[in-house]
């Protein structure tokens, strides 16, 4: 399996939302100390983009290399993330939805945030910052007929295609709604590679269009951000699951079982 840690954040800056929503948001300091410890550690912060041949199995990953992901392009990625991640020479992939460039995250409901304008997300693509496609509308995709689906995942590649001139290769799933139909219609839209929001930091080529992901906010301090960095978080990571799959399974077994002694 590859060990590459792919860092989901979301906001950067003061949190100007309730307390319910706190988890996506990482105060400036706290994320200049992420990056300045990854740099300090000898990491290099790619695109998503940047790992393709990585993560399809095409070429051996170097050591200490990790990814920063940004969902949804909220406008302080460009006044405060950017400035943060360009200091230390690194890159990064921010997740777009067409639909509402310019506008406001309508999806957050009472919590909406601006988002970055054409305008600044082609001057961020020119320094080298990966776009890659958030869908049209932030919808469920696993919920979408299938031709909605498509609509949503084509129609917003060619979108950012059509703007920055170059090609969109990546996806993220709205939501980390994500199943094997959802999968299918990622790959039917011509991506190369789907981030989730399942937590984990290892790969195989197999799971390239259910990337897992390291969630970021601003409790991670950098003894948690250690741990993230090594396989063993990936392994709690699965086991967390595994016994959420089995609690989830137990009342209908014991069920079935007392149906049986009766």
């Amino acid at each position: 399996m590859l060990l590459l840690p792919i860092f989901n954040y979301h906001h950067i800056g003061v949190r100007a939302e309730p307390a319910g929503h706190r988890r996506l948001w990482v105060p400036l300091n706290r994320f200049e100390e992420h990056l300045g410890f990854l740099a300090q550690e000898g990491y290099r912060c790619l695109s998503l983009r940047d790992c393709i041949p990585y993560l399809t199995g095409e070429r051996p990953i170097p050591s200490r290399v990790a990814v920063l992901t940004f969902d949804d392009g909220y406008t302080n990625f460009y006044e405060h993330a950017f400035p943060v991640i360009r200091k230390y020479g690194f890159s990064a992939s921010v997740y777009i939805v067409t639909g509402e460039v310019g506008g406001s995250s309508r999806w957050d409901k009472s919590w909406e945030s601006s988002l970055m304008g054409w305008e600044e997300i082609a001057s961020l693509s020119r320094e080298g910052i990966e776009f890659g496609s958030h869908t049209v509308s932030h919808p469920y995709l696993s919920r979408l007929p299938h031709e909605r689906a498509h609509e949503e995942l084509v129609r917003s590649r060619c979108i950012l295609e059509d703007r920055l001139g170059i090609p969109v290769r990546t996806f993220a799933y709205p939501y980390g709604d994500v199943n094997a139909m959802a999968e299918d219609y990622v790959a039917e839209a011509g991506f190369d590679l789907a981030c989730s929001s399942d937590r984990g930091n290892l790969h195989t080529p197999d799971s390239r269009f259910r990337l897992t992901r390291v969630p970021m906010d601003g409790f991670i301090t950098i003894t948690r951000l250690r741990r993230r960095l090594s396989a063993i978080y990936d392994h709690a990571c699965r086991l967390q699951r595994f016994g959420r799959l089995v609690r989830s399974w137990l009342p209908g077994i014991l069920e079935e079982d007392s149906k049986t002694k009766s």
